[in-house]
C-alpha cells in the first residue's frame, strides 16, 4: 500500500477545505435546525417521557401475566349468556373487554350490551378477518353480515343460521373431525367430538386452555345444549327454554329466533372459532417447538 507523504496530506487538507468553504453556511444552517428540531422534540416529549418514568412496570408486567385467566373468567361469565369473544383485536380493546365484563358480573342486561357494543363497532373488521382467513367462506359469512346490517329483523332470520352452520363447519374444518360439535357416540366422553382433538393439539398449555375455555364446556352451554338437558330442565324449574340454541335453529324446531341480539351472538361465536381458536392453537404449537 502506497504511504501518503506529509506534503500529499497538506494538499489534500487544502483542496478538501476549497471544496466545503462555499458550502459551510448551510451545512452551518443545517446542523443549528438539526439542533432545534432535537431541542423542539424533547421539550413536545418531556411529559411523556416523564409519564412514563412514574409507570409502576411491575404492576404492568403483572396486569399482563393474569390475563389469560381473567379472559378465561370473562369467557365463562359471558359464554353463560350465549356470547363469545376473542383476542384478535388490540391489547386495549380486549382489556377493556375483560374490565367491563368483570364489572357486570352476572347481570344479563349488561353482559348484552357490553357485547353488543362490542360487536356492532367490530364487525366489519372481524368479518374482513374471516374472509382473510378462510377465502372459501368469505361470500356467505358476507352475505350474512349484509343481511344483518342491511335487512332489519327479516336479515337476523337468514344470518343467523348462516353464522352457525359456518362455525360449524369451521370447527369440523380446523378439529379435522367430521361433526365436530356433535356428542360422541361414546356417551363416557364429556365435550363435543372436536374437543378430543383440540386437547391433543394444546396439551399441558395452560394458557391455552384458559383462552378456550368455553369449547371445554361448549355441550353444557345454551348454545349446544341437547333436546334432552334441555326437556329436564323444564321438568326440574318449570321455566321454558328461549336461549339462542344451534340445533333448534338449524333444525327447524323454533322460528322466533330473529333478533339482533342472537345474530350478533351467533356472529360472536363465529368469530370465536374462526379467528380466536386458530390463533390460540398456532401460538400453541409454537410453544411446543
Amino acid at each position: 500500500m502506497t504511504k501518503i507523504n506529509n506534503s500529499d496530506k497538506e494538499e489534500l487538507v487544502k483542496i478538501m477545505g476549497e471544496l466545503l468553504e462555499p458550502h459551510i453556511p448551510a451545512l452551518s444552517d443545517a446542523f443549528q435546525r438539526f439542533g432545534q428540531w432535537v431541542e423542539n422534540i424533547s421539550q413536545k416529549h418531556s411529559a411523556l417521557i416523564n409519564n412514563l418514568s412514574t409507570i409502576d412496570w411491575s404492576a404492568v408486567n403483572k396486569r399482563l401475566e393474569e390475563m389469560p385467566n381473567r379472559s378465561r373468567k370473562a369467557m365463562e361469565i359471558a359464554s353463560r349468556q350465549g356470547w363469545f369473544f376473542n383476542w384478535e383485536g388490540s391489547l386495549q380493546i380486549v382489556l377493556t373487554l375483560i374490565d367491563n365484563i368483570e364489572s357486570a358480573g352476572e347481570d344479563q342486561i349488561q353482559i348484552d350490551e357490553i357485547l353488543k357494543q362490542h360487536y356492532l363497532q367490530y364487525l366489519d373488521s372481524y368479518t374482513a378477518q374471516l374472509g382473510a382467513n378462510h377465502p372459501e367462506r368469505q361470500t356467505a359469512i358476507k352475505a350474512a353480515v349484509s343481511a344483518h346490517k342491511d335487512l332489519g329483523v327479516q336479515g337476523y332470520y337468514l344470518s343467523i343460521p348462516v353464522f352457525l352452520a359456518q362455525a360449524d363447519g369451521l370447527f369440523s374444518e380446523i378439529c379435522q373431525t367430521s361433526m365436530a360439535m356433535s356428542k360422541p357416540r361414546n356417551r363416557q366422553t364429556n365435550g363435543v367430538k372436536g374437543l378430543d382433538w383440540v386437547k391433543a393439539k394444546i396439551g399441558d398449555d395452560a394458557q391455552a386452555k384458559d383462552l378456550l375455555s368455553p369449547l371445554f364446556v361448549l355441550h353444557e352451554l345454551d348454545l349446544l345444549k341437547s333436546e334432552g338437558i334441555r326437556n329436564a330442565e323444564f321438568e326440574q324449574t318449570g321455566v321454558l327454554f328461549n336461549a339462542l340454541n344451534r340445533h333448534q335453529v338449524l333444525h327447524g324446531e323454533v322460528s322466533d329466533y330473529g333478533s339482533e341480539i342472537n345474530s350478533l351472538k351467533a356472529f360472536s361465536f363465529l368469530a370465536f372459532v374462526g379467528l380466536h381458536l386458530p390463533t390460540i392453537l398456532a401460538s400453541a404449537e409454537t410453544k411446543q417447538g
